[in-house]
């Protein structure tokens, strides 16, 4: 859920639709029907999943008073069943070839990057270097592989120019900061 500028929504975290809005004609979802001014723009949102609903709590500093949103499914039993079915199907078919696939509706996956054989590594450099080696890779895949010679010197190229554009901005930003602060005398 979210308050974009006193607007109440919310997105699916299985399909990344709005679900939740103001309501608008034809569309599918939770309707709100929240008066201009109710919300303050920059009121934190905080919510609560339990048996009864959604509970949302709408809050902002310098204000002396919060929002309680209490949000309840009056669908029926059948009516969940139903919808729960048509996701299953919409989600767990790949159309190409018609298989059913296990589908990863929630996940958060984490990555720790280790530098092998560097102790100290600047990380935005490494990273554009390692942006440098993909398009080097997307290169070779539509205009043919790189000689061994090319190769290497382009993979020297592409760990070397990231430090030393590094290196020439610390240049740059220290000698403006230099007539900056001259001029500012």
């Amino acid at each position: 859920m979210a308050n974009v500028n006193s607007n109440l929504t919310a997105i699916s975290m299985t399909t990344g639709n709005e679900v939740m809005g103001e309501s608008q004609e034809g569309w599918v979802g939770c309707h709100l029907n929240v008066k201009k001014g109710q919300i303050p723009p920059t009121s934190q949102v905080q919510v609560a999943s339990t048996c009864k609903g959604l509970q949302v709590l709408l809050y902002a500093q310098h204000h002396n008073s919060a929002i309680l949103l209490q949000l309840r499914d009056e669908n029926t039993q059948e009516q969940r069943k139903r919808t729960w079915r048509a996701f299953q199907k919409w989600a767990h078919i790949d159309d190409q070839n018609g298989e059913r696939k296990p589908a990863m509706l929630q996940s958060v996956r984490r990555v720790c990057w280790t530098f092998e054989r560097h102790s100290d590594v600047h990380v935005q450099c490494f990273m554009e270097s390692l942006v440098r080696e993909l398009i080097d890779d997307a290169i070779q895949a539509v205009d043919g592989s790189f000689s061994i010679e090319q190769r290497q010197a382009f993979h020297a190229e592409n760990i070397e120019i990231p430090f030393l554009r590094k290196i020439s901005q610390q240049v740059e930003d220290d000698e403006g900061s230099a007539v900056s602060n001259y001029s500012e005398r």
